[in-house]
């Protein structure tokens, strides 16, 4: 380790190595959020209190490994407030977050100084950290800023070109699902045709000159260049804005954040699901190529999960986002992807992910029938005896507590059958009051 230069600094390292034993790191404050220049020690993180109000140990999650990590809880139950502290403590510890679905949106308040008032929710070692927020850029797409018109702290208007999309999401602009079958079968003849003939297509209109001259029927020929024209419209591909640049966020240990504010319109569905896995493919991609750097772990947030990977799709958008992200969940851990899941309806979401995750954390006053229904496929060897098994689960759910000062007990379910109470640390960082879009 390099000789310390002055007084401050030393003091600075005396004070913060105790995070050691709490599963933190050392670091010298004064450059945290700046230069990130730390000496990790360990990658524990700490996320709750085994004995709360005591404070006699915590709990951590080690990502020495990846680690798939599911949070559950009902609106207003603090699982965004629990995902920010995990995410806040993972930045520390050298870990690189990703924002995939921030729908509410809430992340972007972790680029600002903790309130006073949420002190109380962290370890005591750690407040000299909280008077800085995290390095963050939030990517909003084009055509949700054009209709929307919402602008917060750090955002950055960006767009795609039509060169960023394959040729099979041709499929999701012209409700493929709706097309009689000769058209159905002409779109995938020329889907098949662009990918063989591996076009370089930048524009919408090239794309659009390029489904004039095909020897197709005049109909389909019709569907699918209005579609584009559609696309054009909207501004869902274009020029008018940069790409984004979350690989050289990354590499630069900024935190991008994709701002989904109004998704949910209707027109909007399909392409938020173009670009949600537009960049999950740049993220793989990045991390085969080496493009990301070989020291880089990343942890991808997925908000609302049940909405984008749900078991049964009501949708092509829910079927291109289940796709993404379960390509992400299965090739990730060797590509050093850790992700966090959070939702509300865990009986809805896509098994394959469920079984993939190492801990669920459960929030006090969750429904245990939800509960009940994702645990015998996750936890099959407690399922053996189901009567058994539900009165436990009802002495676990029960035994969480909410105490004087706010804070609410969790329980975390892990891949080996351990189950803990903990009492949850929060964020580092600014937190967002329930209800507030902007600062």
């Amino acid at each position: 380790m390099r000789k310390l230069e002055n007084k401050n600094e030393r003091k600075g390292l005396e004070i913060l190595k105790r995070m050691y034993q709490f599963g933190g790191k050392t670091f010298i404050t004064s450059e945290l959020f700046k230069t990130r220049k730390v000496v990790t020690y360990t990658k524990n993180i700490p996320v709750g209190w085994i004995d709360y109000p005591n404070k006699t140990e915590t709990y951590n999650i080690s990502f020495t490994k990846t680690k798939r990590i599911l949070i559950l809880g009902h609106t207003g139950s603090g699982k965004s407030f629990l995902a920010r502290a995990i995410m806040n403590r993972a930045y520390m510890a050298g870990i690189n977050p990703v924002i995939v679905t921030d729908t509410a949106p809430e992340y972007f308040t972790s680029q600002f100084p903790l309130q006073e008032e949420f002190k109380n929710f962290i370890l005591d070692i750690e407040r000299e950290v909280c008077t800085k927020g995290l390095p963050m850029k939030v990517y909003y797409p084009y055509f949700l800023y054009k209709f929307m018109g919402l602008n917060i702290p750090g955002q950055v208007v960006f767009q795609y070109r039509i060169s960023d999309i394959m040729p099979s999401d041709l499929s999701a602009f012209v409700n493929y699902e709706d097309l009689s079958l000769g058209a159905k079968l002409e779109v995938e003849d020329l889907i098949a045709k662009l990918s063989k003939e591996n076009k370089k297509l930048s524009t919408i209109d090239e794309l659009i000159s390029y489904v004039a001259s095909k020897e197709i029927s005049n109909v389909t020929k019709r569907v699918v260049i209005n579609a584009l024209k559609n696309l054009k419209e909207l501004g869902v591909f274009g020029e008018k804005y940069e790409r984004e640049t979350i690989i050289d966020d990354i590499n630069q240990n900024i935190i991008p954040d994709l701002n989904l504010f109004g998704w949910q319109r209707l027109d909007f569905k399909i392409y938020v699901a173009i670009y949600i896995s537009i960049i999950l493919r740049k993220l793989l991609t990045a991390r085969q190529l080496k493009q990301i750097k070989s020291d880089k772990h990343l942890l991808l947030v997925f908000e609302e999960l049940h909405q984008f990977a749900p078991k049964k799709t009501a949708n092509t958008a829910q079927a291109i986002t289940k796709r993404a992200i379960q390509d992400v969940v299965l090739t990730g851990r060797k590509e050093g992807i850790s992700t966090i899941f959070i939702t509300q309806s865990p009986e809805t979401i896509d098994p394959t992910i469920i079984d993939q995750c190492d801990l669920i954390l459960v929030p006090r006053g969750f429904e245990r029938y939800k509960l009940m229904e994702i645990v015998k496929n996750y936890l099959p060897d407690y399922y053996t005896y189901p009567y058994d098994f539900g009165i436990s689960m009802n002495e676990y759910l029960a035994s969480l507590r909410k105490w004087p000062d706010g804070a609410r007990d969790w329980l975390v379910l892990e891949k080996s059958g351990e189950m803990v109470r903990i009492t949850p640390l929060g964020p580092l960082t600014r937190h967002k009051e329930e209800g507030e879009v902007s600062v």
